[in-house]
Parts: structure tokens; C-alpha cells; sequence
């Protein structure tokens, strides 16, 4: 984001009102990209569900997320990531029974 600057005088005994408009843009994303032996796991990221199943990426808010993958007769796993604002995560994951 792109600090704003600007200068202005202000005179004694006038009362001067200064509008500043702060469009606040869309957050800065990452993209997790999440692969499992086996394929074909869901995800939740911060409880929510992703589509698809793995092999699979998506966009994520930068910053800290909690994943927790499934896959059907394999235990859940349960793994935080950090997003980086415009960066691809890697994330590997081998499911155990």
C-alpha cells in the first residue's frame, strides 16, 4: 500500500475541513498449493471448506491459516501455515491410517 501525502496551509481564524477518501483495497492473497499421499483429500482452512480435492490450490488472505486435511479411512491432519502476500506455499502432506 502506497502512503498518502500531501500538504496544505491552514490560516488563523478559519475553520478548514481536509477530506481524505481511503479506498482500502482488496486484502493481499497467497496461493496455497496442497498436495497428499494418497490424492483425492478434503480441506478445511480456518474451518471452511475448500472445493475440489487434492491435489488442489487456492487463494488465500496473507497471514497465519490452520488446514486440516481428510481423506477417508486416514487420520485427519491438522497443519498452520503462513500465507505470504503474493506467494506460493508449498504444503506436502503423507496421510497415515
Amino acid at each position: 500500500m502506497t502512503p498518502y501525502e500531501n500538504t496544505f496551509v491552514a490560516r488563523s481564524g478559519l475553520l478548514t475541513t481536509v477530506r481524505i477518501n481511503l479506498n482500502v483495497g482488496e486484502p493481499a492473497t497467497g496461493i496455497v498449493d496442497v498436495k497428499t499421499i494418497p490424492p483425492g483429500a478434503t480441506i478445511l482452512a480456518d474451518g471452511k471448506p475448500i472445493e475440489g480435492q487434492t491435489p488442489t490450490s487456492f487463494s488465500l488472505a496473507a497471514g497465519e491459516h490452520t488446514l486440516i486435511v481428510s481423506h477417508a479411512g486416514y487420520r485427519p491432519v491438522r497443519q498452520t501455515v503462513e500465507v505470504k502476500a503474493n506467494g506460493t506455499l508449498q504444503v506436502d502432506i503423507r496421510m497415515s491410517r
